[in-house]
């Protein structure tokens, strides 16, 4: 892994840098989503529909069959609560010609139907009931000019069974038994009247819609059309703010206005639900086909930054769509997380170029999050390399590098340790020498011969942490803007190696968790939250995930080829 990035870091530095952007964090929206889809049953709201019934129904009186038949059309009028249940009305017309002896009898009549209907429309067994109807019938209107009665008859309860439907309509039987008992008087004849029941039956059939049918429809062609076009981008495999913008944002308005809706919303939200979740799982598949055993893929040098960037960009997506339900991706956050880290670990102490980008590319995925991550493993990378060196001189880089990533701990045990041998000033003294065949005489004064008094010896100075970081190379100055996105600028140092100096740029705050942002790149300006990579359009704009620490520190390493050639202090 080490040997794949030093070569890409040869590949991409040399490149120009990326123009200065101010950069637009692109926070995760957040998707408030069902995670399940219930079964497709009417939504709450107000529903209305017709219902026809036809009974049959028979009285054994005076020898004879005498045949009631009641044609019902009507109304349902029905609230539909958001578990169910319904509350409403039945209303109609009533046809009800009477037959005997093969002919339709002058009794027959019409008339007028309505009562209450309660009961639940969801669940196994679903089942509506028109409780005790009243039908105010006018009996005896077939032959104009006969006697008419009026008469309110209460009829046994109808049942509406649920035996279909959808978000916004339900459908199903209806039935219902007998006639209630009457008096059946025998016109022209002598006999007394009889009291009898209509045995018999009726069935039928009845519908709903909701009120609110015009605007699902319009909604459901934006789920739709959202779905078509999300699907499409998510197969362009786009970067995190192309995501954002064309995939994650447009959902997270088109969840609010649904929302706002909530007599057509469960439906319609539950479909959104469900292409997230299938979305993100699909998207977690593509990741394992980058990522194997916990190593990047593919190995060629050119490619693996700007694969990093679309693996983490396809997990960051991921999560987005998922989060809320939990999607697991199986390891693949974990595979690709131990990578970088063994990676940075890797370069901490030896190239500052792969450790800022490789910072920063895990930084962009993980946010404040994985600041603590970072410092841990470039901390560990340089404290191990440091028990393997000896060289003063390789101590001395290793000191520089470990000042740039903000690993104070080895910095102030490599300092004690090289100042112990370096020193400001040095103590010594000449001999005076006289010239040849010069002979000096001295006149001496009377009295006891003076004591000579002895010199004080210098006591050495050891160097500051200063002197020895910039000792042997350039102290460099730089300047920053003062804006949320400060642009950092810098005189060029030069070089002798015949390729371009690189600089690595870091910034951190004071008593962080670690780096708050990393670059690397040819060019003497950086702004602040540039993602920049040569090789991956629209990776500049992908959004940084950190915002300008408070009171932050910046530093800059100048490095020509692999030897630091100067330094910027915080």
């Amino acid at each position: 892994m080490g040997k794949v990035l030093s070569l890409l870091a040869a590949c991409i530095l040399v490149a120009s840098a990326a123009p200065a952007l101010t950069p637009h964090p692109a926070a995760a929206q957040s998707l408030t989503l069902p995670c399940s889809v219930t079964a497709a049953t009417p939504m709450q709201g107000q529903y209305s529909g017709p219902w026809h019934s036809d009974g049959d129904y028979h009285f054994a009186v005076f020898s004879t069959d005498l045949d009631l038949k009641v044609v019902i059309d009507g109304t349902l009028s029905l609230a539909i609560s958001s578990d169910g249940h319904v509350s409403g009305t039945a209303s109609g017309s009533v046809n009800a010609p009477i037959y005997d002896y093969g002919r339709q009898d002058v009794s027959s009549g019409y008339g007028t139907i309505s009562g209450p209907v309660t009961g639940t429309i969801t669940g196994t067994g679903a089942i509506l009931t028109l409780t005790a109807p009243v039908i105010l019938m006018h009996w005896g209107t077939f032959v104009g000019g006969g006697y008419t009665v009026d008469q309110n008859i209460t009829m046994p309860d109808y049942t509406f069974s649920v035996g279909g439907g959808d978000c916004i309509t339900s459908q199903g039987s209806i039935a219902e038994t007998n006639f209630p008992p009457k008096w059946i008087v025998p016109d022209g004849t002598s006999m007394a009247p009889v009291m009898a029941t209509g045995v018999g039956s009726a069935t039928g059939t009845w519908s709903v819609t909701s009120a609110d049918a015009g605007l699902y429809n319009q909604l459901s062609q934006q789920v739709d059309s959202f779905i078509a076009s999300a699907n499409a981008a998510v197969a362009e495999h786009p970067t995190y703010a192309v995501a954002q913008t064309q995939i994650v944002q447009p959902l997270a308005a088109l969840v609010n206005s649904i929302a706002a809706h909530p007599t057509v919303s469960r439906c319609l939200l539950e479909r959104l639900g469900a292409w997230a979740v299938s979305a993100s799982i699909s998207l977690y598949g593509t990741v394992d086909t980058r990522i194997y055993g916990g190593v990047v893929l593919p190995a060629s040098a050119a490619g693996l930054l700007a694969n990093i960037r679309m693996t983490t960009d396809t997990l960051r997506l991921a999560g987005d769509l998922g989060g809320a339900c939990h999607v697991s991706d199986d390891g693949a956050s974990d595979r690709l997380l131990a990578s970088l880290v063994a990676s940075i670990q890797s370069t901490a102490s030896t190239d500052a170029p792969d450790t800022a980008l490789l910072a920063r590319e895990l930084l962009l995925w993980k946010a404040t999050a994985g600041q603590e991550t970072v410092q841990s493993a470039i901390n560990t990378g340089i404290h191990d390399d440091l028990a393997r060196t000896t060289s003063p001189s390789t101590l001395l880089a290793v000191l520089r590098q470990a000042y740039v990533f903000g690993d104070d701990t080895d910095v102030s045990a490599m300092y004690r340790g090289l100042a112990a041998t370096t020193h400001s000033v040095k103590a010594h003294t000449k001999k005076k020498k006289g010239k040849k065949g010069t002979t000096h005489k001295h006149k001496h004064k009377s009295g006891p011969t003076p004591r000579p008094t002895p010199r004080p010896t210098a006591t050495p100075k050891p160097k500051t942490l200063e002197q020895v970081l910039t000792s042997g190379i350039t102290a460099m100055s730089g300047k920053a803007t003062g804006d949320a996105a400060p642009t950092f600028s810098w005189n060029a140092v030069p070089g002798t190696s015949g390729t371009s100096v690189r600089y690595v740029v870091t910034v951190m705050g004071p008593g962080s968790a670690g780096i708050a942002w990393a670059w690397t790149g040819t060019a003497t300006t950086a702004t602040y939250g540039d993602t920049g990579l040569p090789d991956l359009p629209g990776s500049a704009s992908d959004g940084w995930t950190l915002p300008l620490p408070s009171g932050y520190h910046w530093t800059i390493l100048a490095l020509d080829g692999t030897r630091i050639v100067g330094l910027k202090l915080r």
